[in-house]
């Protein structure tokens, strides 16, 4: 089968393109509302949503991949939330991400938010997070306690 394909590893899931051909004007949106955070400012949230396969998370990992080359300000994290299906989980691989320890014990959200957060202030850095199948957070229940 070798020859078959131009570039075989544009079949792997990790494959990302130099861009998203047809998703031009959403990456300019999606630009447009992170360009406080190349100055290091908090910027507004933004939801992408869409039928799938309609290049949703090409996009959004473009846009973190380009925003980490050009800015020394920010801190990008890549989320998928089917692999992470809960506010702790997501809270953990973000702390992993950081290279934040997390002891075995366990700790509450609130915790790891907070480590986060003075992470990323010792750092003096803005943290850009792409939280990727944000409906399955929906529909995975979390105790509070």
């Amino acid at each position: 089968m070798a020859g078959i394909f131009r570039n075989e590893d544009s079949l792997s899931a990790e494959f990302l393109p130099e861009q998203a051909v047809g998703r031009e004007k959403e990456i300019r949106s999606l630009v447009e509302a992170l360009k406080p955070a190349v100055e290091g400012k908090t910027c507004r949230a933004v939801m992408m949503h869409g039928p799938p396969g309609t290049g949703k998370t090409t996009a959004a990992k473009i846009v973190l991949r380009d925003l980490l080359e050009h800015s020394s300000k920010t801190v990008g994290f890549y989320v998928n939330c089917w692999q992470h299906p809960t506010r702790i989980s997501v809270f953990s691989r973000i702390s992993e991400l950081l290279s934040e320890i997390l002891p075995r014990r366990g700790i509450g959200g609130d915790e790891i938010f907070a480590r986060i957060s003075e992470d990323l202030r010792k750092a003096q850095k803005t943290g850009v997070i792409f939280l990727d199948e944000t409906d399955r957070l929906c529909h995975k229940q979390e105790s509070t306690a």
